[in-house]
């Protein structure tokens, strides 16, 4: 299954649901372009959810990272939730555990985002 993602509003949260194999470069489809146009748009934080992502390589680990630079940037937080096994042990390996902020639900994440 080739890199698709979705995003959706969850009430003033931006949730962006990644899904397939994100491992081609140049792969991420408009991911950072959306995310920049709706940090210029709107004030807001943001949800990812992982759990349709079936495999990651540095490609879509740079665009990650890339996309918790731009929202951190604009002074705003990104959490990752729904994150399978075996991408959390990928990024406990490369320490982007403790650089991200992941959490185990969508739930988990909203309660977050409205301290």
């Amino acid at each position: 299954m080739s890199f698709t993602y979705t995003t959706e509003k969850i009430d003033d949260l931006i949730m962006i649901i990644l899904r397939g194999r994100f491992i081609e470069s140049g792969g991420n489809h408009g991911l950072i372009e959306e995310v920049k146009e709706i940090l210029e748009s709107q004030a807001t934080d943001f949800i990812v959810d992982l759990s349709g992502l079936e495999y990651l390589n540095s490609v879509g680990i740079n665009t990650l990272v890339k996309m918790v630079n731009a929202i951190n940037r604009k002074g705003h937080r990104l959490a990752f939730v729904n994150v399978p096994d075996k991408i959390k042990e990928l990024l406990e390996v490369i320490k982007l555990n403790s650089v991200f902020t992941i959490l185990d639900s969508t739930s988990d994440a909203v309660k977050l985002m409205k301290q």
